[in-house]
């Protein structure tokens, strides 16, 4: 695994190195039409990008599921192996069934696109190239292939959250229908052109609509399965994490180390995906391209804006992981490895709503505070007894919708009604449907195991 990943990462420098060079001297991205684009450079190094940025997305699973496997009962761990495989595959399917079709026919302003069932992609006016809202022109099956990477991210917040409380099938069952359809109803009120772009909401790369959501899911299965009780822990003959010898303990914290390693590395590519597949042209990446650019300066930009996506992102994660190295010291007297961790994934969430305006030191003053709230919101969560195996409702869902807050002082365009207006709705749309689904499975299937 660590093979591959070094391997792909040189292959995505090589990338980075050569494909600049095919974008220079081509015409300027505003007279292309289909057939033009398609030929061009730009067109090739923007759909390359989004490809890259889709699979490493899709490679942050595997960080999931290690940080997942630091913290899981020993006896739990085969089911999670299977759990994680399986989630990978039922998401990815769900949202090509009915997902796409569900996300991409939403009405300018809309919300709710038509059902259908298997997205179409045959023909160069139906599907072949996105070129409408977004940048100079990508291939649309980068576009399925990046938001099929999101798609996995959501549902793995809510695998980590819940770990071995929810039975196999319940959890496939909710997973399909988190990525076929609540999922995509929310994401395409924004990104699909709804009716949150019309009223002015900004998330660039998914602070709440894609660990917002996940998160709001999580508390809701937490809340609807249950904690761990004793005396079920007894009958399962299995002990929680933090009963286990420390030799054990120990033996695992290398596999939550590297999944945070792992996560980091497909979250500056999320974020950078993001800047050129999702969000509108007036709000993006291209935002500064001058009408009468050509495509060497529209190359420039692109790499630019990457670049700093990049810098911003490691800059939130660094100034998270030493301020929760002080703040566990100073509350629990030590240093606590896994709120580090948790700590680290929620400075990066905390700067994913806009990740490209931001200063240098903003972005850190913004992981900072992610921090701070992992820490909080986890000791107050173990006092409320809500269960939450790896840290993820804290991570994901309270610092996305502190990143989405924060755009409104990062960004001067963005406003702050609008964002609170968008963590309303979504945050009712996911959570009292997330609550009915967990509901329903419960009493059917019998499906907590708590």
């Amino acid at each position: 695994m660590i093979a591959l990943a070094i391997n792909f990462l040189f292959f995505s420098l090589y990338l980075f190195l050569m494909l600049p060079s095919l974008a220079y001297a081509q015409p300027s991205a505003s007279h292309l039409d289909v057939t033009t684009i398609a030929a061009s450079g730009d067109f090739v190094l923007e759909t390359m990008l989004i490809l890259i940025a889709g699979v490493m997305v899709c490679f942050m699973v595997a960080g999931f599921f290690l940080r997942e496997v630091g913290g899981a009962q020993s006896k739990k761990i085969t089911m999670l192996c299977l759990k994680n495989i399986s989630l990978f595959s039922v998401a990815g399917l769900s949202f090509w069934l009915i997902g796409h079709p569900l996300y991409s026919s939403i009405e300018a302003g809309g919300y709710l696109g038509r059902f259908g069932f298997f997205g179409d992609f045959t023909g160069v006016n139906e599907g072949s190239f996105d070129i409408g809202h977004f940048g100079i022109g990508h291939s649309a099956y980068a576009s399925l292939m990046y938001h099929v990477g999101l798609v996995v991210v959501c549902a793995s917040i809510v695998s980590g959250a819940l770990g071995q409380r929810a039975g196999l099938w319940g959890f496939l069952i909710f997973t399909a229908l988190l990525c076929g359809v609540l999922y995509p109803v929310q994401a395409s009120w924004y990104w699909g052109g709804g009716w949150l772009q019309e009223i002015g909401f900004i998330d660039y790369s998914g602070a709440l609509l894609v660990h917002g959501a996940g998160g709001f899911a999580a508390l809701a299965g937490s809340l609807v399965l249950g904690a761990i009780s004793n005396t079920d822990a007894e009958e399962e003959d299995s002990q929680s994490y933090r009963d286990q010898p420390e030799s054990l303990k120990e033996a695992r914290l290398p596999l939550a180390v590297m999944g945070a390693l792992i996560l980091w590395l497909g979250f500056v590519w999320l974020c950078a995906g993001s800047q050129l597949g999702l969000i509108p042209q007036a709000e993006g990446a291209f935002s500064k391209l001058p009408p009468s650019s050509n495509g060497g300066e529209a190359t420039n930009i692109i790499v630019t804006n990457i670049a700093r996506i990049f810098m911003n992102v490691h800059l939130a994660m660094c100034s998270s992981v030493l301020f929760s190295f002080i703040f566990t010291r100073i509350i629990f007297g030590k240093v606590h490895l896994l709120l580090v961790l948790s700590g680290a994934i929620g400075g990066m969430v905390s700067i994913s709503g806009d990740p490209l305006s931001p200063s240098a030191w903003q972005a850190a003053c913004i992981g900072v505070i992610g921090g701070i709230i992992v820490i909080a919101a986890t000791r107050l969560l173990k006092q409320l007894n809500v269960e939450d195996n790896i840290g993820a409702i804290p991570a994901h869902l309270l610092c996305g919708l502190w990143g989405i807050l924060v755009v409104a002082w990062t960004n001067p365009s963005a406003s702050l009604m609008a964002q609170f207006i968008a963590i309303a709705a979504v945050g009712t749309f996911i959570f009292v449907m997330s609550i009915l689904i967990w509901l329903t499975l419960k009493y059917s299937l019998n499906e907590n195991i708590a």
